[in-house]
C-alpha cells in the first residue's frame, strides 16, 4: 500500500468515527445536510480562449490537478461521514482495525533504526573481539620472545 492510499484509509476511518458520533449525539439528524451545506467549488479561471501561451497551459494543468485533489478529498469526507452515520455497528471493528493499523505503522517505521542499531552493535562486538585477539597475540609473542 503506498503512502497516499494509507492516508486516504486513515482519513476514511477517522471520519467514519465522526459520522458515528453524529448519530450517537442526534439519531434524527439528516445526514444529507452535510452534502448540501458544504460544497466544493472551483475558484480558478481556465485559459481557453484566444492565443493561449505555454504558461497558461501549465496553469490550467496545475489548477485542474488542485480541483481534482479537492474533489476527491471532499467526496471521501462525505462518503466516510455518511458511512459512519449509516453503519454505527462497525464502531468496534473500525476502532480495532485502526489501532492495529497504527501499531503496524509504528513497527514498520521502527525497523530501519533497529537494523542500524543491530549492525553497529555487531560491529562493536566484532571489534572488541578483534582487539582482545590482537592483545592476546601480542602477549603470547612477548612471552615467548623473552
Amino acid at each position: 500500500m503506498n503512502y497516499s492510499t494509507g492516508v486516504m484509509f486513515l482519513i476514511f476511518l477517522l471520519l467514519a468515527f465522526s459520522g458515528q458520533e453524529i448519530r450517537d449525539n442526534n439519531p434524527n439528524y439528516n445526514i444529507n445536510n452535510i452534502s448540501e451545506t458544504i460544497q466544493f467549488n472551483t475558484t480558478f479561471e481556465y485559459y481557453t480562449k484566444g492565443n493561449v501561451t505555454q504558461e497558461q497551459h501549465t496553469s490550467n494543468i496545475i489548477f485542474k490537478t488542485i480541483d481534482y485533489i479537492g474533489t476527491v478529498t471532499f467526496e471521501l469526507v462525505n462518503m466516510a461521514i455518511k458511512f459512519g452515520f449509516n453503519h454505527p455497528e462497525y464502531n468496534e471493528l473500525f476502532e480495532n482495525l485502526f489501532i492495529y493499523y497504527i501499531i503496524a505503522i509504528i513497527i514498520i517505521a521502527s525497523f530501519p533504526p533497529l537494523i542500524l542499531i543491530f549492525a553497529l552493535s555487531y560491529l562493536l562486538v566484532i571489534g572488541i573481539k578483534n582487539i582482545f585477539n590482537w592483545i592476546k597475540i601480542k602477549a603470547y609473542k612477548t612471552k615467548w620472545e623473552k
